[in-house]
């Protein structure tokens, strides 16, 4: 259950709850059906990033530093990040060499 505390406070109740799910042993699924994103004690509904929002989104958050109005799940974000690194030419485009 998540108090009305201040958003450190918050998050940390978040993370401990996910990780005794994640130690009890359920999936990654089970995990994120349990785990709305959560604000005023309120399931936040929000679409997903479209890839069609990617060079608005990375233009925004990672170019000109402005903050996103929502959060965004970090495996939309990695996706988004990844492609806007491409684009810019910051992501290599032949993969290392072994060592």
């Amino acid at each position: 259950m998540v108090s009305k505390s201040l958003p450190a406070e918050v998050g940390r109740e978040h993370w401990l709850a996910q990780n005794r799910r994640w130690r009890q042993g359920q999936s990654p699924l089970e995990c994120r059906a349990q785990s709305p994103v959560v604000q005023d004690g309120k399931k936040k509904d929000r679409k997903p990033l479209s890839k069609r929002m990617y060079d608005h989104t990375f233009r925004k958050l990672v170019m000109e530093w402005q903050p996103l109005k929502q959060s965004l799940p970090l495996e939309e974000a990695i996706p988004m990040i990844v492609y806007g690194w491409k684009k810019t030419g910051v992501w290599p485009s032949d993969p290392p060499t072994p060592i």
